[in-house]
Parts: C-alpha cells; structure tokens; sequence
C-alpha cells in the first residue's frame, strides 16, 4: 500500500501536509492483521486490513492534494505521477524480481511457472487484479494460494485510483466546496452500490475489480475534504473507532466486500478524522502513535509486498500445511527484508527530485511494460523445459486427464443456467437419452462412469454439473446471493430432465453433515431422493471421495506421492455425517443404490493419490477419467468393495 506524503516524519513528503504518527499506527494494524491472517494465525478478519489501508490511501494522497492547494500550488499532475512512481514501483521491481527468480529456482509445474510470469507481467502494467479476477474464480481456475502476487491485487486497485484521482480532484476543486463534497458523496454511494450488485452476481469480481472498491479509497478522501471542530467527546469517539477497527479485522464477515468492509473502513474514517481533532490525545491516538506501532507502520507497505510470497512458496515446497514454526519463521522473515529494503532501497529514491517528471514517469512505464513483454516471452523457455522432462509431462497428463466437455458443457457458478447447449453434452446422440448425470464438479469428474453405464445399457447419457452446486433441492451454496439462486433453479431443472429416466446418478462434493446441527441438509436430501425415487427407474448415489493433502500433479513432481495421501480413518471421520444421511436416504427406497466408494479409492490404512501406477484424481480432490473408468468397470462386475482394481 501507498504510505505518501505528508504522513512521514517532516520533510519525508509535502512540506505542507502535517505529520500524524497515529495514521502509521493504523498502517501498522492493518499490515498485522493482514500477515498474521494469510500466515494462519488470528485474527479471522484480517483480510479487511486491506480495507483500512484503502481508506488511509485516499486520506493521504488527497491531504497531500488539498495541502498544496492551500499553500497555493498548482496541482502539478506529472509531479503528483512521479512520487507514486518513486513510492511504488522500487520495492514492487524487487518483489517481482525476487519472485520470478524463486519460480525458476523451486521445483514445480511449467504451468504454475507461467502463470506466475502472466500474473507477473500482469501486475507491472497496473492490471494484477483485473487478472486475478480472470484467472481465479471456478473450480477449473488457478488456485489463489499457488499465485505468489496475488496480493498485489490491492496494488491494482490503488493504482487505478490513483490515474483518475487527480483529474476528479480537478474537477472537484473547481466547484464550490459544499457542492464537491455532495459529487464526492455521490460517487461514494454510487460506487457501494456497484459494490453490492456486483457482489450479487460475482464475489471474485467484487472483491477484485476498482470500481467496487473507489467507495473505500473515497471515503479517506472525503475525510481529507472535510474538517470537525475540536471538541472534549471526540477523545472518547476516537477510542471507539478504535474498537470497531479491531472488531472488523476480527470477524470473518460473510457479506465482503461490501457492506461487510463496513466495520473497517469507516472505523478507520471516523478514527482519522476524531484524532485530528482531539483536545487532549485519546488512548486510541497514544497507542497507535507509539514508536514500536509507527516503526511497524512506516515499513508496512514493504512488509505487505514480502509476506505473501514467502507463504506461497513455502505452501509449494510443501505437501499439506507449513507448520506453525516454519509459517512463524516466515513473518520474522519478511519483516527483515522489509526493514532492510526500506533502509537500503527505498528511502532514497523516495526522497529524490528529478527536474523532467514527466520523462521519468513515461520512462518507468514505458520500461515496466517492456519488462512484462519480455517475462510473457519466458513461456517459450518453460514450454521447452516441459517437453524436455519427463515428469512434468507425467504430471501434465494427470492434471488434463479431465473429461473433454468441461468447457462446453459444465456450469460454472456465475454462469447463467441456459448457458451451454445440452443437446452436445450426451454421450452418444445416436442412441436414445435414458441416463442423467447430476451435481457439481465432482459429478463432472464422474462423467466416465455415467457414459460406461449408459453403454453397457446401450444408451445415451446426459451430463448436468454445476460448480459448488450439489444436486440437493433447496441447497443455496456460495457467498453470492445470485450464485445460489442460479444453483436452484438448475438444480430444479435437473430435477425436471429427470423424469421418466431410467437411471440418474448424483455426485458431488456433498455438504458436511454438522452432528447435532439441524441445518436443514437432511430434510433436503430426503426431499430430493423421495422425488427422483418416484420418477425414476434407479437412482445411483455416488458416495463422497478424498481430498487429499496436496494435488496429485504436485505430488507427483515433488517425487512426494506418499505424502499426498491421507489417513482412511481420517477421511471416514470426517464423512461420517453425511455418508450416515445418505445412506439413511437412499435406503428408504427399494429402486435407489448408495454407492460406497471408501475401499475403492482407500487401502487399509490411507488414501492415496495413486493405485497400481494409475492416477486417482487430477487435482486433490476430482477424480481422474482413468480412475473414474475403473470404477466403471468394477461396479458394472458388480463390485464396487474391492480396493483393487
């Protein structure tokens, strides 16, 4: 995040812009929650320190932008694009360098390689969120915890603001000052409400994407426009901004962004603009404005840039979790090189002046997109390294054994339901439609099976999968309210194509049963297999499946395949639930089979990636088109309790 000017000590910034060591403080909390969140530690809300850096973002740099009006400068744009380029762009070059670098070094996928490089490339050209926004959302997409600059997504953000933020200042001072506060608020409100509907249909692109979030950077800004009048009650109002801060950063919101960054960014808002004005310094301002919170804060920008890609590539190097010492080792870690890079880089480019500041930012941008030109090229050289090795083909193989039609014919959560045709997704349009697929990515896993059934019958099958959607009536799966809506109306309409079929199979990642929880899931089953039960011939339902401890590709060019497995008392104990309501349901109905699939995927005593030198899954959890044939031919034998194949 962007510390700028007038928020240093004197004469780190704009010389008009007062210095307040509270608004470092803040830094410091947000960059805290944010590390001890990613690292696995508490608290369960730290995400939204991103939130409070945003508002402090918008407050500074149109503090910075009102102050030189008041001393009576003329806004100088390029000047203004020079110290962001300054501020910004040294330690990001070194994250991004030192990245790119540890990529090649560490042992993993031509794939991973290469999605680090786009996102890489992505991000030096001011576009990091827009392409995490593209590359992370559905089950098929890049895995955020694998993408080492996937927090550079709020320097994205920032970054957007900060091109339009001045030419809106612009126009915002020309105004008369009631009038540019009511277009701020308007915009304010305007880009909330953008933030809610988009929220509506997508939580990847409202967490992501500027305008959702131009509310919160605003909000500081609209702070920077306004002044109160000291009074002896503010000191107790800014202690309890304070409190809501905390308490923001300390619950996991479920509606975020949005109203749910609600708590963090207008504590910080009220916090900024209270102990402005304090008569006496408030405990909140004392605390923050110590010197252990302001040393923190003023490095918190190169802190934020070190702590994630550590993490990730220690999640790489690693089958499963780091442990708690080595995630610990990390932190301590990345606060060194946070120190050390503020102390031997940063400091000094910061503080310079050059006498062209237009031909230094064209410059710096102009040799930021070469750089991305030139890491997009690096493709080729991995291209080349994953023919030439033998395990990243192997490996390869087993990520792309996944049945074709993936793309044609599986939903993915933000899809609408009349989205794909499903006159294509049969598995043999000569024969007549008697066998219905049903339910999420893990029935789209299961598409060999329901094609080999519908064969050995003599014909045709039809696939229905929808991400994050078990095929359960009722069911409202995902944050977005229009993500669960669409998964009812395509569960209702699975449930309408499956009349008059002779077989229809269900699949999924099924719900945990919660023991002594009455969250409606049993009633829902029950409802779901009573109906198919009485316009079904047979009804086939496929029991859960393990989720291994890392993806099996991974496992597999790590040389680590027998750390991927999991203890098989593990995997039944957490299925217990609902592998007993499953079982309870369909056995209350002569025509419907439960399909236990423990032995199968399961030896005595662990689950494993592999069996008899066969891939069991293409990720950690999706079962390949080999196993899911296997599993075909031993059910159609009339066995599906071996664990051999």
């Amino acid at each position: 995040m962007y510390l700028g000017e007038g928020v240093g000590p004197p004469g780190a910034g704009s010389k008009t812009a007062p210095y307040r060591p509270e608004i470092d403080g803040l830094r410091s909390i947000a960059v805290l929650a944010v590390v001890a969140f990613h690292a696995g530690f508490l608290p369960a809300g730290g995400y939204a320190g991103v939130d409070v850096f945003f508002v402090i973002s918008g407050y500074v740099i149109t503090r910075s932008l009102v102050a030189s009006g008041d001393a009576g400068s003329r806004l100088d744009i390029w000047r203004f694009y020079e110290r962001r380029v300054r501020r910004l762009l040294p330690p990001l070059l070194l994250v991004i360098a030192a990245t790119l670098i540890a990529a090649f070094v560490i042992t993993m996928g031509a794939d991973a390689r290469k999605a680090i490089v786009a996102s890489a490339a992505a991000c030096l050209v001011f576009g990091g969120n827009v392409y995490f926004d593209l590359v992370t959302s559905g089950y098929f997409a890049i895995a955020a915890e694998r993408l080492p600059l996937l927090h550079l997504w709020s320097l994205g953000v920032e970054e957007q603001f900060y091109l339009i933020w001045p030419w809106i200042f612009v126009g915002l001072m020309a105004c008369r000052p009631r009038r540019a506060i009511g277009i701020l608020i308007t915009l304010i409100l305007l880009s909330f409400a953008c933030a809610e509907i988009v929220f509506y249909f997508s939580t990847t692109s409202a967490f992501f994407e500027m305008p959702g979030r131009f509310w919160e950077l605003g909000i500081g800004a609209l702070v920077a426009f306004t002044t109160l009048r000291p009074h002896r009650f503010v000191t107790k109002l800014t202690n309890i901004s304070l409190a809501v801060i905390i308490a923001g950063l300390s619950v996991a919101w479920d509606h975020f962004p949005g109203a749910g960054a609600l708590p963090a960014t207008l504590g910080t808002a009220l916090l900024i603009a209270f102990s402005a004005v304090e008569k006496s310094p408030s405990w909140a301002t004392r605390f923050l404005g110590s010197r252990p919170m302001v040393a923190i804060g003023r490095v918190s920008y190169p802190i934020y840039l070190w702590h994630w890609p550590l993490l990730v590539f220690a999640r790489l190097v690693t089958v499963g979790e780091p442990s708690v010492l080595v995630r610990l080792g990390l932190v301590v870690l990345t606060f060194v090189l946070a120190f050390a890079s503020d102390r031997l880089i940063e400091r000094g480019i910061r503080r310079g002046r050059s006498k062209d500041a237009r031909a230094l930012v064209v410059v710096t941008l102009l040799g930021c997109v070469s750089v991305a030109c030139f890491a997009r090229s690096l493709n080729s050289v991995m291209d080349d390294e994953r023919r030439e090795n033998p395990v990243q083909l192997a490996a390869e193989l087993v990520a792309n054994d996944i049945p074709a039609t993936r793309l044609d014919c599986h939903f993915r959560a933000s899809e609408a339901v009349d989205a794909h045709d499903l006159t294509a997704c049969t598995s043999d349009a000569t024969k007549p439609l008697r066998v219905l697929l049903w339910g999420d990515s893990h029935a789209l896993a299961m598409q060999p099976f329901a094609w080999s059934l519908a064969a050995a019958r003599g014909v045709a099958a039809l696939e229905m999968s929808r991400d994050s959607c078990p095929p359960i009536l009722g069911a409202k799966p995902g944050r977005a309210a229009m993500e669960a809506t669409r998964c009812q109306k395509f569960n209702e309409l699975a449930m309408a194509r499956a009349r008059g079929m002779d077989v229809v199979v269900l699949a999924a990642r099924w719900p945990m049963q919660k023991p002594g929880k009455d969250d409606g899931l049993e009633a829902m089953v029950n409802r779901t297999i009573d109906e198919l039960s009485t316009e079904v011939g047979q009804v086939i339902v496929m029991g859960p499946t393990p989720v291994l401890a890392a993806s099996t590709p991974d496992c597999m060019i790590r040389r680590r395949l027998d750390q991927c497995a999991i203890p098989r008392r593990d995997f039944e104990a957490a299925n217990a639930g609902v592998m007993a309501l499953l079982r309870q349901a369909s056995g209350r109905h002569a025509n419907v089979h439960y399909v236990d699939l423990t032995s199968f995927f399961c030896g005595a005593d662990t689950c494993p990636a592999t069996k008899d030198g066969t891939a069991l899954y293409w990720d950690d959890n999706h079962v390949s088109v080999h196993a899911a044939n296997h599993l075909a031919s031993r059910y159609l034998q009339g066995d599906t309790r071996s664990p051999t194949w």
